[in-house]
């Protein structure tokens, strides 16, 4: 099999205070610049309705980006950060932050494992769209 530089998938949850704090780490971190100032766009809730108190992500990175954010986000500026790092050919979970994380590691994991796990919903616009 061919191996590919986006080594790791990443899903990650901010609070909604740390929404401007993460978009910016984004925008300076990752390969699309300005065009990254919606990578945290998914909004959140306990219940799926509005207002959302989190947003997430589910993206690839390489090795150097993957450290990147983890730097930035964690350790810099957005403390409320959880992260899943997750083998982009396996899909299998790598490594978390998330203290009581439910789910073992070297298992199946994606979005909706994640959300299941933290009791999060994804909000759908009333339209329908988004």
């Amino acid at each position: 099999m061919k191996s590919t530089l986006w080594e790791h998938r990443h899903i990650i949850i901010v609070s909604a205070a740390d929404l401007a704090a993460a978009n910016q780490a984004a925008v300076e971190l990752l390969p699309g610049g300005e065009a990254e100032r919606r990578t945290f766009s998914v909004a959140l809730s306990l219940t799926g309705l509005a207002p959302a108190t989190d947003y997430g992500c589910f993206t690839s990175v390489t090795e150097p980006l993957r450290a990147g954010l983890r730097t930035a986000l964690l350790m810099n500026r957005v403390a409320s950060a959880r992260f899943w790092r997750l083998g982009a050919a396996d899909g299998r979970l790598k490594e978390t932050n998330r203290v009581g994380n439910q789910r073992a590691m070297d298992t199946p994991c994606g979005w909706a494992d994640v959300l299941a796990d933290v009791g999060l919903a994804v909000i759908v616009p009333a339209d329908g769209a988004g």
